[in-house]
């Protein structure tokens, strides 16, 4: 099957399947395959206000679940040409080293996952901005349980521990969705690869 090249709301260029084969490409995504989710009480979910987190790089057993998540809902990123290329790369990260994917966990389960980086594919755009939130991604069968606010506020939390003072992300929700309601504001709107994206900031105090 033949990609287009796009800007994935993780913020890395992707190889993205056509829209034909996207039932609903983005944020709100659609793919209920995931094992990891699978096996969870959904009255386990409802009943936790918090959730338990854990960098992926001490996980390495989680590293194929979280490929194939971001695989599905943005394609391979363009850097590389397989999929064992991404799982090796996964597997090379260095703890407390960006970028930093973490993992929120949920009776020891794995229900979301979110990124923390210092580089995005709109650095042209935005050579200023060092610092994004990307690659936030629960299972469609989880959401609206607060897994994203929860996973997004751990990393407000992170990039204030390690000095920033500043994030920014990117997304296909135009008036800021989730973001929005969790304290980012809209920076501005672009048009790149035939998608309308929102880039969005939120200081760190």
């Amino acid at each position: 099957m033949e990609f287009a090249n796009s800007i994935g709301l993780s913020g890395h260029a992707y190889n993205k399947p056509p829209k034909a084969h996207q039932k609903a490409y983005g944020e709100r995504g659609y793919r209920p395959h995931a094992q990891a989710a699978n096996s969870i009480s959904m009255g386990l979910i409802r009943e936790r206000a918090q959730f338990d987190f854990m960098p992926l790089s001490e996980c390495p057993d989680a590293i194929p679940q979280v490929a194939r998540w971001w695989c599905d809902e943005w394609g391979l990123p363009q850097r590389h040409e397989s999929m064992e290329s991404y799982l090796s790369e996964l597997a090379s990260l260095k703890p407390g080293k960006l970028p930093i994917h973490l993992l929120a966990l949920s009776e020891r389960n794995i229900v979301g996952v979110a990124t923390l980086k210092d580089q995005s594919a709109l650095h042209k755009l935005f050579p200023d901005f060092q610092y994004w939130l990307s690659g936030v991604y629960v299972p469609p069968a989880l959401r609206s349980r607060g897994i994203a606010t929860a996973l997004c506020l751990r990393m407000v939390d992170i990039a204030k521990n390690r000095g920033v003072t500043r994030l920014h992300l990117v997304t296909e929700v135009l008036d800021g969705g989730l973001y929005a309601k969790i304290g980012w504001n809209p920076i501005r709107q672009v048009h790149v690869d035939d998608l309308d994206l929102l880039v969005m900031a939120r200081d760190v105090l």
